[in-house]
């Protein structure tokens, strides 16, 4: 029959099992121990190991730097001279064009640049002595008329000139007008031109009104005789400005007639008509 407490074992196989227990929790402690012992010698030379690598590293990263500065700068000097470079042919047409403005402003000869530009003066191609023949010296340009020569230099009129009328709206409109010398009276304005531009409208009654007085014609026929209004008029002649009272009435060809209100005080600003267009 087998045996009901298998648990309890001979005397002499206890002691056997007992013995060989703690033989083996000799050993590994024997082994626990050893392995500590080899963990703590070789911990300080791999923290020795990693801190000697570190060093290294930062002793290389040391005398690597100054050649890398020494690189960059080298190459920033590089770009720069480039750039210099680039910009001298820019540098030079913008001096000489500052010179010739101020030979043109000055109506001389140019003047003196300042020492750090001479070298610059000194480099650009020489100017030849004919500069009408050669467009690239002077090429075509915009000149506005207050600055040209044309605008004041003569002060020439002729009897149709193109004049400036500013509208109902405050804009500025080119229109005809003839310079009549024996109109003795009030400069006319075409009823048509008038209502086109804003300045005059026959179909309003009332005010507010553009329409400031009213005058009476006299025709070339004697005893012709006509009614009509009377507006504000502001005119630009050659930049001249005059602000006048003008009639509205149907005119021919021309835009304005301009009599002695308009033309007295151009002749006083030392304008004249021109003898070839008499």
């Amino acid at each position: 029959l087998p045996d009901p407490h298998p648990s309890r074992l001979p005397r002499h196989r206890m002691v056997c099992t007992s013995q060989q227990e703690r033989v083996r929790q000799a050993r590994l402690a024997h082994f626990q121990s050893k392995a500590a012992l080899s963990q703590a010698d070789a911990s300080p030379q791999a923290a020795t190991s990693a801190e000697r690598y570190r060093e290294q590293r930062a002793v290389e990263r040391e005398e690597a730097m100054p050649n890398e500065l020494q690189a960059a700068r080298a190459e920033i000097e590089r770009l720069r001279a480039l750039l210099e470079k680039s910009q001298a042919p820019a540098k030079r047409v913008r001096t000489q064009q500052r010179v010739s403005a101020e030979a043109r402003l000055d109506g001389s000869a140019p003047m003196k640049d300042k020492p750090d530009d001479a070298a610059e003066l000194s480099e650009q191609p020489s100017r030849p002595a004919s500069d009408s023949s050669n467009p690239l010296w002077s090429p075509a340009r915009y000149l506005p008329l207050s600055e040209s020569g044309t605008a004041r230099g003569s002060q020439a009129l002729s009897l149709r000139e193109l004049v400036q009328v500013r509208d109902g709206g405050y804009m500025w409109q080119l229109g005809s007008a003839f310079l009549d010398t024996g109109n003795l009276g009030m400069t006319i304005i075409d009823s048509n031109f008038a209502c086109t531009h804003g300045l005059f409208n026959e179909q309003a009654r009332g005010p507010p009104s553009q329409v400031v007085a009213h005058t009476t014609i006299r025709g070339v026929v004697p005893g012709a005789t006509i009614r009509v209004p009377v507006i504000i008029l502001a005119l630009r002649i050659r930049d001249h400005h005059l602000q006048i009272r003008a009639a509205v009435s149907t005119l021919g060809s021309d835009d304005l007639l301009l009599g002695v209100d308009v033309l007295d005080p151009l002749f006083a600003a030392g304008f004249r008509i021109d003898a070839a267009s008499l």
